[in-house]
Protein backbone atom coordinates (compact mmCIF):
# COMPACT_ATOMS: atom_id res chain seq x y z
CA UNK A 1 0.00 0.00 0.00
CA UNK A 2 1.58 3.17 -0.60
CA UNK A 3 1.26 6.44 1.75
CA UNK A 4 2.59 9.88 0.89
CA UNK A 5 4.64 12.05 3.39
CA UNK A 6 0.99 13.58 4.66
CA UNK A 7 -0.16 10.34 5.42
CA UNK A 8 -1.13 10.25 9.30
CA UNK A 9 0.59 8.13 11.64
CA UNK A 10 -1.92 7.48 14.62
CA UNK A 11 0.52 5.84 17.72
CA UNK A 12 -1.52 4.74 20.56
CA UNK A 13 1.53 3.81 23.17
CA UNK A 14 -0.55 5.07 26.61
CA UNK A 15 0.12 2.82 29.88
CA UNK A 16 0.64 3.47 33.38
CA UNK A 17 4.22 2.08 33.21
CA UNK A 18 7.63 2.94 31.89
CA UNK A 19 9.19 0.44 30.49
CA UNK A 20 10.64 -1.32 27.16
CA UNK A 21 7.18 -0.81 24.91
CA UNK A 22 7.57 2.84 25.90
CA UNK A 23 11.43 2.61 25.03
CA UNK A 24 11.04 1.09 21.99
CA UNK A 25 8.69 3.66 20.26
CA UNK A 26 10.76 6.37 20.95
CA UNK A 27 13.78 4.86 19.44
CA UNK A 28 11.60 4.71 16.13
CA UNK A 29 9.10 7.92 16.04
CA UNK A 30 11.53 10.34 14.04
CA UNK A 31 11.92 7.33 11.44
CA UNK A 32 8.50 7.13 11.25
CA UNK A 33 8.42 10.60 11.30
CA UNK A 34 10.52 10.86 7.49
CA UNK A 35 7.42 8.77 5.93
CA UNK A 36 4.09 9.26 7.64
CA UNK A 37 2.67 12.57 9.77
CA UNK A 38 3.42 10.96 13.30
CA UNK A 39 0.72 11.42 16.22
CA UNK A 40 1.31 10.04 19.06
CA UNK A 41 -0.36 9.51 22.71
CA UNK A 42 0.87 8.36 25.91
CA UNK A 43 0.31 8.60 29.54
CA UNK A 44 3.02 7.93 31.53
CA UNK A 45 5.16 11.31 32.24
CA UNK A 46 8.18 9.53 31.65
CA UNK A 47 7.27 8.48 28.08
CA UNK A 48 5.94 12.24 27.39
CA UNK A 49 9.17 13.91 28.79
CA UNK A 50 10.95 11.77 26.12
CA UNK A 51 8.38 11.69 23.72
CA UNK A 52 7.66 16.21 23.69
CA UNK A 53 11.84 16.46 23.18
CA UNK A 54 11.11 14.47 20.01
CA UNK A 55 8.25 16.91 19.06
CA UNK A 56 8.79 18.26 15.62
CA UNK A 57 6.00 19.76 12.35
CA UNK A 58 5.97 16.12 11.80
CA UNK A 59 5.37 14.84 15.71
CA UNK A 60 3.32 15.34 17.53
CA UNK A 61 2.52 14.69 21.30
CA UNK A 62 -0.70 14.16 22.55
CA UNK A 63 -0.56 13.22 26.49
CA UNK A 64 -3.69 11.84 28.01
CA UNK A 65 -5.20 11.57 31.19
CA UNK A 66 -2.82 9.64 33.74
CA UNK A 67 -4.01 6.94 36.47
CA UNK A 68 -6.88 4.24 36.34
CA UNK A 69 -10.46 4.26 36.87
CA UNK A 70 -13.44 4.05 34.58
CA UNK A 71 -13.89 8.49 35.00
CA UNK A 72 -10.30 8.54 33.22
CA UNK A 73 -10.67 6.11 30.63
CA UNK A 74 -13.44 7.75 29.25
CA UNK A 75 -12.14 11.01 29.54
CA UNK A 76 -9.45 9.76 26.87
CA UNK A 77 -12.11 8.17 24.40
CA UNK A 78 -13.47 10.95 23.64
CA UNK A 79 -10.09 12.56 23.94
CA UNK A 80 -8.99 10.27 21.25
CA UNK A 81 -12.29 10.31 19.71
CA UNK A 82 -12.42 13.69 18.77
CA UNK A 83 -8.61 13.10 17.75
CA UNK A 84 -9.40 10.53 15.28
CA UNK A 85 -12.19 12.68 13.66
CA UNK A 86 -9.13 15.81 12.99
CA UNK A 87 -6.44 13.97 12.40
CA UNK A 88 -8.14 11.56 10.19
CA UNK A 89 -5.13 8.65 10.56
CA UNK A 90 -4.39 6.78 7.41
CA UNK A 91 -2.97 4.07 9.85
CA UNK A 92 -3.05 3.06 13.45
CA UNK A 93 -0.69 1.50 15.57
CA UNK A 94 -1.06 0.25 19.15
CA UNK A 95 2.23 -0.04 21.37
CA UNK A 96 0.56 -1.47 24.69
CA UNK A 97 -2.14 -4.06 25.92
CA UNK A 98 -3.70 -0.50 27.21
CA UNK A 99 -3.37 0.89 24.15
CA UNK A 100 -5.14 -1.81 21.84
CA UNK A 101 -8.23 -1.79 24.24
CA UNK A 102 -8.52 1.81 23.52
CA UNK A 103 -7.84 0.73 19.84
CA UNK A 104 -10.83 -1.53 20.77
CA UNK A 105 -13.55 0.93 21.95
CA UNK A 106 -12.25 3.42 19.22
CA UNK A 107 -13.16 0.58 16.68
CA UNK A 108 -16.76 0.02 18.00
CA UNK A 109 -17.05 3.87 16.89
CA UNK A 110 -16.01 3.65 12.97
CA UNK A 111 -12.54 2.31 12.35
CA UNK A 112 -13.46 -0.46 10.05
CA UNK A 113 -12.48 0.89 7.03
CA UNK A 114 -7.97 1.97 8.93
CA UNK A 115 -5.63 -0.53 9.02
CA UNK A 116 -4.14 -1.33 12.34
CA UNK A 117 -1.00 -2.46 13.94
CA UNK A 118 -0.99 -4.39 17.30
CA UNK A 119 2.36 -4.58 19.12
CA UNK A 120 1.94 -7.66 21.59
CA UNK A 121 5.49 -7.12 23.59
CA UNK A 122 4.31 -9.09 26.91
CA UNK A 123 2.43 -12.09 28.28
CA UNK A 124 0.43 -9.77 30.92
CA UNK A 125 -2.41 -8.64 28.60
CA UNK A 126 -5.18 -8.20 30.35
CA UNK A 127 -9.20 -8.80 28.40
CA UNK A 128 -7.43 -9.96 24.93
CA UNK A 129 -10.55 -12.17 24.19
CA UNK A 130 -12.30 -8.81 24.53
CA UNK A 131 -9.56 -6.83 22.98
CA UNK A 132 -9.78 -8.87 19.41
CA UNK A 133 -13.29 -9.24 19.37
CA UNK A 134 -13.49 -5.17 19.57
CA UNK A 135 -10.89 -4.71 17.16
CA UNK A 136 -12.39 -7.21 14.58
CA UNK A 137 -9.15 -7.09 12.48
CA UNK A 138 -5.27 -6.02 12.57
CA UNK A 139 -1.64 -7.40 11.54
CA UNK A 140 0.12 -8.43 15.42
CA UNK A 141 3.53 -7.25 15.70
CA UNK A 142 5.39 -9.34 18.13
CA UNK A 143 9.19 -9.28 18.79
CA UNK A 144 9.86 -12.57 18.57
CA UNK A 145 8.65 -16.15 17.88
CA UNK A 146 8.15 -16.50 21.70
CA UNK A 147 4.92 -15.37 21.06
CA UNK A 148 4.08 -16.79 18.15
CA UNK A 149 4.85 -20.25 20.00
CA UNK A 150 2.21 -20.00 22.92
CA UNK A 151 -0.59 -21.13 21.82
CA UNK A 152 -3.89 -19.89 21.48
CA UNK A 153 -2.52 -16.62 22.85
CA UNK A 154 -3.34 -14.95 19.18
CA UNK A 155 -5.97 -14.72 17.00
CA UNK A 156 -5.26 -15.84 13.93
CA UNK A 157 -4.12 -12.96 12.30
CA UNK A 158 -1.30 -12.07 10.16
CA UNK A 159 1.69 -11.85 12.29
CA UNK A 160 5.25 -9.84 11.49
CA UNK A 161 7.98 -10.25 13.74
CA UNK A 162 9.76 -6.78 14.64
CA UNK A 163 12.60 -7.22 16.87
CA UNK A 164 13.86 -4.75 19.15
CA UNK A 165 16.92 -3.03 18.85
CA UNK A 166 19.75 -1.24 20.87
CA UNK A 167 21.95 1.63 19.84
CA UNK A 168 26.16 0.85 19.59
CA UNK A 169 28.75 2.57 19.26
CA UNK A 170 30.79 2.61 15.71
CA UNK A 171 33.02 0.39 17.44
CA UNK A 172 33.63 -2.49 19.83
CA UNK A 173 33.62 -1.04 23.52
CA UNK A 174 36.38 -1.49 25.89
CA UNK A 175 34.82 -3.42 28.70
CA UNK A 176 36.45 -3.68 32.03
CA UNK A 177 38.62 -6.40 32.87
CA UNK A 178 38.26 -6.39 37.00
CA UNK A 179 35.11 -5.84 37.01
CA UNK A 180 33.18 -8.26 39.09
CA UNK A 181 29.75 -6.83 39.01
CA UNK A 182 26.62 -9.11 38.21
CA UNK A 183 23.92 -6.54 36.59
CA UNK A 184 19.72 -7.43 36.52
CA UNK A 185 18.45 -4.92 34.73
CA UNK A 186 14.58 -5.85 35.84
CA UNK A 187 11.36 -5.08 37.83
CA UNK A 188 10.77 -6.49 41.26
CA UNK A 189 8.07 -8.32 39.88
CA UNK A 190 7.39 -12.69 40.70
CA UNK A 191 8.06 -12.97 36.63
CA UNK A 192 11.23 -11.49 36.88
CA UNK A 193 12.64 -14.32 39.18
CA UNK A 194 14.68 -12.72 41.04
CA UNK A 195 14.86 -14.89 43.81
CA UNK A 196 16.68 -17.36 42.03
CA UNK A 197 19.03 -15.25 40.73
CA UNK A 198 19.81 -14.18 44.94
CA UNK A 199 19.49 -18.17 45.47
CA UNK A 200 22.34 -18.62 42.53
CA UNK A 201 24.58 -15.42 43.10
CA UNK A 202 24.42 -17.00 46.92
CA UNK A 203 26.01 -20.40 45.59
CA UNK A 204 28.25 -18.04 43.13
CA UNK A 205 29.91 -16.08 45.65
CA UNK A 206 31.04 -19.38 48.07
CA UNK A 207 34.01 -19.68 44.92
CA UNK A 208 33.98 -16.27 43.86
CA UNK A 209 33.78 -13.92 47.14
CA UNK A 210 34.28 -10.94 45.37
CA UNK A 211 31.43 -10.83 43.08
CA UNK A 212 28.77 -8.21 44.31
CA UNK A 213 24.90 -8.36 42.27
CA UNK A 214 23.28 -5.14 41.50
CA UNK A 215 19.13 -5.08 40.83
CA UNK A 216 18.41 -1.95 39.23
CA UNK A 217 14.21 -1.68 38.68
CA UNK A 218 11.19 -0.56 39.84
CA UNK A 219 10.04 -1.95 42.92
CA UNK A 220 6.58 -3.67 41.87
CA UNK A 221 5.99 -6.58 44.57
CA UNK A 222 6.86 -4.82 47.90
CA UNK A 223 5.69 -8.25 49.15
CA UNK A 224 7.97 -10.56 46.86
CA UNK A 225 11.02 -7.67 47.67
CA UNK A 226 10.64 -8.16 51.39
CA UNK A 227 10.66 -11.79 51.17
CA UNK A 228 14.03 -11.68 48.73
CA UNK A 229 15.12 -9.81 51.25
CA UNK A 230 15.07 -11.77 54.26
CA UNK A 231 16.16 -14.58 52.27
CA UNK A 232 19.51 -12.12 51.58
CA UNK A 233 19.89 -11.26 55.12
CA UNK A 234 19.68 -15.01 56.47
CA UNK A 235 22.67 -15.64 53.62
CA UNK A 236 24.55 -12.84 55.33
CA UNK A 237 24.98 -11.40 52.04
CA UNK A 238 23.18 -7.88 52.86
CA UNK A 239 27.00 -6.12 51.99
CA UNK A 240 26.87 -7.81 48.46
CA UNK A 241 23.45 -7.66 47.23
CA UNK A 242 22.09 -3.88 46.50
CA UNK A 243 18.35 -2.94 44.95
CA UNK A 244 18.79 0.78 43.11
CA UNK A 245 15.52 2.17 42.02
CA UNK A 246 14.93 2.47 38.01
CA UNK A 247 16.94 4.98 36.24
CA UNK A 248 16.30 6.69 32.45
CA UNK A 249 20.19 6.26 32.51
CA UNK A 250 21.33 2.83 32.48
CA UNK A 251 24.54 3.31 30.05
CA UNK A 252 26.93 4.11 33.26
CA UNK A 253 25.27 0.02 34.94
CA UNK A 254 26.32 -1.51 31.49
CA UNK A 255 29.56 -0.10 31.58
CA UNK A 256 30.41 -1.08 34.62
CA UNK A 257 28.90 -4.83 34.58
CA UNK A 258 30.69 -8.29 34.46
CA UNK A 259 27.82 -9.93 33.35
CA UNK A 260 24.22 -9.31 32.79
CA UNK A 261 21.63 -11.82 34.30
CA UNK A 262 18.23 -12.45 32.96
CA UNK A 263 16.20 -14.39 35.61
CA UNK A 264 12.72 -14.18 34.16
CA UNK A 265 10.52 -17.32 34.29
CA UNK A 266 7.36 -18.61 33.25
CA UNK A 267 4.68 -18.30 35.85
CA UNK A 268 3.38 -14.98 36.96
CA UNK A 269 2.98 -14.12 33.70
CA UNK A 270 5.98 -14.48 32.26
CA UNK A 271 8.39 -15.53 30.29
CA UNK A 272 10.14 -12.72 28.32
CA UNK A 273 8.92 -12.32 25.13
CA UNK A 274 12.22 -10.91 23.14
CA UNK A 275 15.09 -10.22 26.57
CA UNK A 276 15.84 -6.15 25.96
CA UNK A 277 18.99 -5.78 28.51
CA UNK A 278 20.24 -8.77 26.59
CA UNK A 279 20.88 -6.77 23.28
CA UNK A 280 21.64 -3.37 25.34
CA UNK A 281 23.96 -5.56 27.22
CA UNK A 282 26.17 -6.66 24.19
CA UNK A 283 25.90 -3.14 22.66
CA UNK A 284 28.16 -2.63 25.44
CA UNK A 285 30.22 -5.78 24.98
CA UNK A 286 29.62 -7.26 27.84
CA UNK A 287 28.49 -11.11 27.72
CA UNK A 288 25.18 -12.24 29.29
CA UNK A 289 23.34 -15.18 31.28
CA UNK A 290 19.65 -16.11 31.00
CA UNK A 291 17.00 -18.72 32.25
CA UNK A 292 16.13 -20.53 28.74
CA UNK A 293 12.69 -19.25 28.39
CA UNK A 294 11.05 -17.36 26.21
CA UNK A 295 12.70 -14.70 24.02
CA UNK A 296 16.19 -15.08 25.28
CA UNK A 297 15.74 -18.93 23.89
CA UNK A 298 15.45 -17.13 20.63
CA UNK A 299 18.42 -14.27 21.34
CA UNK A 300 21.16 -15.59 23.06
CA UNK A 301 23.91 -18.25 20.80
CA UNK A 302 25.02 -20.82 23.91
CA UNK A 303 28.72 -20.57 24.83
CA UNK A 304 29.20 -17.79 21.99
CA UNK A 305 27.87 -14.49 23.28
CA UNK A 306 26.38 -15.91 26.55
CA UNK A 307 24.92 -18.93 28.90
CA UNK A 308 21.41 -20.10 28.56
CA UNK A 309 20.20 -22.10 31.73
CA UNK A 310 17.33 -24.36 32.05
CA UNK A 311 14.51 -22.61 33.73
CA UNK A 312 15.18 -22.00 38.22
CA UNK A 313 18.29 -24.26 37.77
CA UNK A 314 20.22 -21.89 40.25
CA UNK A 315 23.07 -24.25 40.13
CA UNK A 316 24.10 -23.96 36.67
CA UNK A 317 23.55 -20.41 36.78
CA UNK A 318 25.77 -19.92 39.46
CA UNK A 319 28.60 -22.13 37.75
CA UNK A 320 28.49 -19.84 34.37
CA UNK A 321 28.58 -16.81 36.86
CA UNK A 322 31.94 -18.20 38.46
CA UNK A 323 33.48 -19.49 35.13
CA UNK A 324 32.92 -16.02 33.97
CA UNK A 325 34.85 -14.18 36.60
CA UNK A 326 37.44 -16.61 36.53
CA UNK A 327 37.64 -16.04 32.76
CA UNK A 328 38.21 -12.66 31.89
CA UNK A 329 39.06 -13.36 28.56
CA UNK A 330 36.29 -15.39 27.75
CA UNK A 331 34.20 -11.98 29.09
CA UNK A 332 35.78 -10.23 26.15
CA UNK A 333 35.38 -12.76 23.73
CA UNK A 334 31.18 -13.29 24.15
CA UNK A 335 31.06 -9.68 24.50
CA UNK A 336 32.54 -8.71 21.25
CA UNK A 337 30.19 -11.86 19.37
CA UNK A 338 27.33 -9.91 21.47
CA UNK A 339 28.53 -6.55 19.99
CA UNK A 340 28.39 -7.71 16.48
CA UNK A 341 25.51 -9.91 16.91
CA UNK A 342 23.67 -6.17 17.93
CA UNK A 343 25.15 -4.79 14.04
CA UNK A 344 23.75 -7.60 12.08
CA UNK A 345 20.56 -8.60 13.77
CA UNK A 346 19.51 -6.05 15.98
CA UNK A 347 20.58 -2.84 15.08
CA UNK A 348 18.16 0.49 15.49
CA UNK A 349 18.28 1.00 11.19
CA UNK A 350 17.31 -2.85 10.76
CA UNK A 351 14.22 -2.48 13.04
CA UNK A 352 13.36 0.88 11.46
CA UNK A 353 12.96 -0.74 7.89
CA UNK A 354 11.10 -4.11 9.60
CA UNK A 355 8.97 -1.88 10.51
CA UNK A 356 8.02 0.44 7.69
CA UNK A 357 7.74 -2.66 5.75
CA UNK A 358 5.31 -3.89 7.97
CA UNK A 359 3.58 -0.25 7.97
CA UNK A 360 3.31 -0.94 3.79
CA UNK A 361 1.37 -4.06 4.10
CA UNK A 362 -1.52 -3.51 6.23
CA UNK A 363 -4.10 -6.12 6.68
CA UNK A 364 -7.82 -4.59 6.72
CA UNK A 365 -10.42 -6.36 8.51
Amino acid sequence: MTHSLDTPLLILSNSGGYGGAPRSMEGIVMELSRHYLVHICAENIHHVTNLNKLANPRVHVHALQRGKGLRKMFANVLFLRKLVLQVKPGIILTNTNKAAMFLGILSRLGLAHVPKFVFVRDFQWKNQRLIWALIGKATLLVPSKAVTEREHFLPHWPVVEIPNFANHPASIPVHPMDSKMVLCLAMVSRWKGINYLVDAFALAVQESPDLTLVVVGKIIDKTHLLQIRNTIKKAGLEHKIRFEAYTNSVESYYQQAMVVVNSSISEFGGPETFGRTLIESWAHACPVVSFDSGGPHYIIDHGINGFLVPEKDVRSMANHLIELEKNPSMRVQMGIAGYRKVQEEYSADRTRQAMLEALSHPSVG
